[in-house]
């Protein structure tokens, strides 16, 4: 069985103070595959390189203020 992977880039999260940080979810469930960086730039590049033909979703007006965006 195939799960949709989504890649939630956050900034300053409470686990990673003062970096960019890309997880992966599993639809709602958060996974232990977390890459970190300096930069979003770093991450966004991670992410299109690693994951290919990812579509990049905005952040919703709920999500908690760390999260910057989704790729889907």
């Amino acid at each position: 069985m195939t799960h949709l992977n989504l890649w939630t880039v956050y900034i300053k999260p409470l686990d990673y103070p003062g970096k960019v940080v890309v997880r992966r979810w599993q639809l709602d469930r958060a996974t232990d595959d977390v890459h970190t960086f300096d930069y979003v730039n770093e991450a966004r590049r991670w992410i299109q390189d690693n994951t290919p033909a990812s579509w990049k979703l905005p952040r919703d007006p709920g999500d908690d203020p760390c999260i910057l965006e989704t790729w889907i």
